[in-house]
């Protein structure tokens, strides 16, 4: 948890923040002994959950609005992450052939930089060996799905719940594809949080859909972006503080001879 809060404060607020914040978890888990392939494969994995997940809540709302002509704006995105779930299916399930494929690729790469034939197949077959080792067990895999699912529903209810703080009823499934799209917005935007592109879909989605007057839209907005965003800032850098306190070397005073 420290090292995802972590990350996330990284993620929103230094340039390159996505860069920054999987090479950050990366090393953190390296230094706790975890296996770089273990390391790579769990960040892949949480990642295609967590849009999964977000795509589900998407056409969950869909549905609960009746509003069918929005599903188009998920099928690009629910279509991505079926292919790459289904690629990670396919690789689970045969990795030698797909460990063949990339062993040719990169001795076709060796061959027209004129390295080596084997440069690097070791390394490949031994990734694979890695991956191989890993099994998560069926409950390990409702585990994750369920607190991808709970990361958005959590934070959806806050949402909720700085509208309602200022006098907006409205119910949260109707707040469910907007929400969605607001945080697809910021999977793709360069600016840190998807700074606008978030706060602009949820006030129109208050203001359109729900027939909130703009001002109250507004203020509901900014309090759950101050509230979310703010949390994560705090306590994110606050472990990045206690964790570079706790391991400073401590200097120990030397007494020179007189």
């Amino acid at each position: 948890m420290t090292i995802s809060y972590a990350a996330g404060a990284i993620h929103l607020t230094a340039p390159g923040g996505v860069l920054l914040s999987t090479g950050y978890v990366f090393r953190r888990l390296q230094r706790r002994g975890l296996p770089p392939a273990a390391i790579t494969w769990s960040l892949a994995i949480s990642g295609v959950l967590s849009s999964a997940t977000l795509v589900a809540l998407g056409v969950a709302g869909v549905a609960a609005g009746r509003a069918s002509g929005s599903l188009a704006t998920f099928l690009p995105t629910l279509a991505l992450v079926l292919l790459v779930a289904l690629a990670a299916v396919l690789l689970a399930r045969r990795p030698g052939r797909v460990t063949g494929i990339v062993v040719r690729a990169l001795r076709g790469v060796n061959r027209v930089l004129r390295r080596p034939p084997d440069a690097g197949v070791l390394t490949v077959r031994t990734t694979v060996a890695d991956l191989l080792a890993i099994r998560p067990a069926p409950i390990d895999w409702w585990t994750s799905v369920g607190a991808a699912a709970a990361n958005w529903l959590l934070d959806l209810l806050c949402l909720w719940a700085c509208a309602h703080a200022l006098g907006i009823p409205v119910a949260p499934w109707m707040l469910l594809t907007s929400y969605a799209l607001a945080m697809a917005g910021a999977g793709v935007s360069p600016l840190p949080g998807g700074v606008g592109i978030v706060d602009g879909i949820l006030v129109v989605a208050l203001t359109a859909g729900a027939g909130v007057p703009a001002g109250a839209a507004v203020g509901a907005v900014l309090l759950y972006r101050v509230i979310s965003l703010g949390s994560l800032l705090a306590a994110g850098w606050g472990a990045i503080g206690v964790a570079s306190l706790r391991t400073r070397p401590s200097v120990e005073a030397v007494r020179v001879p007189a």
